[in-house]
């Protein structure tokens, strides 16, 4: 009987465990005293209130000489030299991505919320390395480009276009 009574625990037990997709949980609809509603069913209830903000994506630009500069036309550097401006002044989450045709070093600078607005580089000179990850002080528009400031031991980055 007891041994019984423990295949049946055990069966019940794993048919609760079921496989609910996942980053869902299954949560049923309770009245106020903490019974059943009536007729209530096992609601998914997923993540997505918890996920992160879209990242707004300022462009991706190629990059190329000595000074680098940028391969894509004036007005396309502006934008996107615009875009991650506005997206620092309301500490938006966006990022701009920056390739070294010469180099193949990609660099990606983000805008990150958080107790303060923080704008951050990471460099990456091989694809098959962890990019180097540091945090920059702050990022103006000027009238061709865009300069991101004191990004730790990586200096200043000037984005401009070649022409």
């Amino acid at each position: 009987m007891t041994r019984g009574l423990c295949v049946l625990l055990l069966l019940v037990g794993l048919a609760a465990c079921g496989s609910p997709e996942r980053g869902t949980l299954p949560t049923q609809v309770v009245s106020s005293d903490g019974s059943a509603t009536p007729g209530s069913q096992i609601v998914p209830i997923t993540n997505d209130a918890q996920a992160a903000p879209a990242r707004m994506n300022c462009g991706e630009m190629t990059m190329a000489g000595n000074p680098p500069r940028a391969l894509d036309n004036a007005e396309t550097v502006r934008a996107a030299a615009a875009c991650f401006v506005k997206a620092y002044a309301s500490c938006t989450p966006a990022a701009l991505t920056i390739r070294e045709r010469d180099t193949k070093i990609v660099r990606q600078f983000t805008v990150e919320p958080d107790a303060k607005c923080i704008v951050r580089q990471a460099l990456q000179p091989d694809p098959n390395s962890p990019p180097a990850v540091v945090d920059c002080t702050a990022v103006r528009a000027e009238k061709s480009g865009l300069v991101i400031t004191a990004c730790s031991h990586l200096g200043d980055f000037v984005l401009i276009p070649m022409n």
